[in-house]
């Protein structure tokens, strides 16, 4: 071969040297894959930021790298804290909001509600100066009511008169007075002395009449005394027929008087003859009243401090029955 074939031989061979040995020996790395120094290496916890190349774990890394990703890493979270500490404000700002706007309707809603209580607070006070009426349409009397009321009764009548009578009223009443003699009874209180029934009945136009009898015949037939009663309240009404009519229950005995059972007189008889009383009563011209509750212990007989004889009511209880009759009428 001659020199000069030899000489351009040796160029390519030199020149293919130089291309193959670029393209194979002296690649240049990529940005994103860092070189492995034993010097700067750092191990990599983290799994997934481990990259495998042939078998070998890749986890080099430089100084330089290590001091930009740890700038880079205070930079994220100084943005991250600043991001959170926005949200935050901006989350409280809308909790003091929501906070404030609940109050607000809060107030509101308690101010509403205090203005309802004050405006039925008021139509209770305004309620409260009008007297209600007791239980059975009853209520106080107005000014006058038993100036043309008359008492008819018993020695439980007689203690009204001369005890508690009520201003105005007119009381025909006797000791021992029952409806099997009441035709034959003279009055013994002032306001009818010595007058008997008729002549009183008829004296003049009544209101109201009011009866309370049957203590003295508890051991007559009851048929019999409750026949007298009917026919009574027939005469009452025929004298009187405007009139209202108050039938008033008997009162109890002491416990202790009820079981010596003198006469019949006990409670258990009591209460039968008074139920009896209260079927007479219709409600619109008849009425039935019954004061026991207010004399009696919390067995249902009259209490012992209530009286002396077991019978009757101590002078002392005469104005507190007074005071109960005047709350407890029928207003027409």
């Amino acid at each position: 071969m001659k020199q000069q074939e030899r000489s351009l031989l040796a160029l390519v061979l030199c020149a293919a040297f130089l291309v193959t040995g670029k393209l194979f020996v002296w690649k240049k790395a990529k940005p994103d894959e860092i070189p492995y120094s034993d010097t700067n290496a750092t191990e990599i916890a983290d799994p997934a930021q481990t990259a495998v190349t042939g078998g070998s774990d890749v986890t080099s890394t430089t100084s330089t790298v290590t001091s930009t990703e740890s700038s880079i890493s205070d930079a994220a979270d100084a943005i991250t804290n600043t991001i959170v500490q926005q949200t935050t404000t901006t989350v409280s700002a809308d909790a003091a909001q929501q906070t404030v706007s609940t109050s607000s309707a809060a107030l509101t809603s308690a101010s509403s509600a205090s203005t309802t209580a004050q405006t039925t607070s008021s139509a209770a006070a305004t309620t409260s100066t009008t007297a209600a009426p007791a239980p059975g349409g009853f209520t106080q009397a107005p000014e006058g009511y038993f100036n043309d009321a008359l008492f008819i009764g018993d020695s439980r009548t007689v203690g009204q008169a001369n005890w508690g009578a009520i201003e105005g009223a007119t009381y025909f009443a006797s000791v021992g007075m029952s409806t099997a003699n009441i035709y034959k009874s003279e009055s013994e209180v002032s306001t009818t002395k010595g007058m008997g029934f008729e002549a009183t009945i008829s004296a003049r136009q009544y209101g109201k009449v009011y009866i309370m009898m049957g203590i003295n015949e508890l051991g007559n037939d009851r048929p019999t005394t409750l026949n007298n009663f009917s026919a009574l309240l027939d005469r009452i009404r025929a004298a009187q027929p405007n009139a209202i009519i108050y039938i008033e229950a008997n009162l109890h005995v002491t416990a202790a008087r009820s079981e010596m059972n003198v006469y019949g007189v006990n409670n258990p008889e009591i209460n039968s003859y008074n139920n009896s009383l209260a079927a007479f009563a219709d409600d619109v011209n008849i009425f039935y009243l019954d004061v026991n509750p207010v004399f009696d212990d919390a067995s249902g007989a009259l209490a012992a401090e209530n009286t002396r004889d077991g019978v009757h009511p101590n002078g002392s209880n005469y104005p507190v029955w007074k005071e109960w009759l005047e709350n407890h009428v029928i207003v027409r």
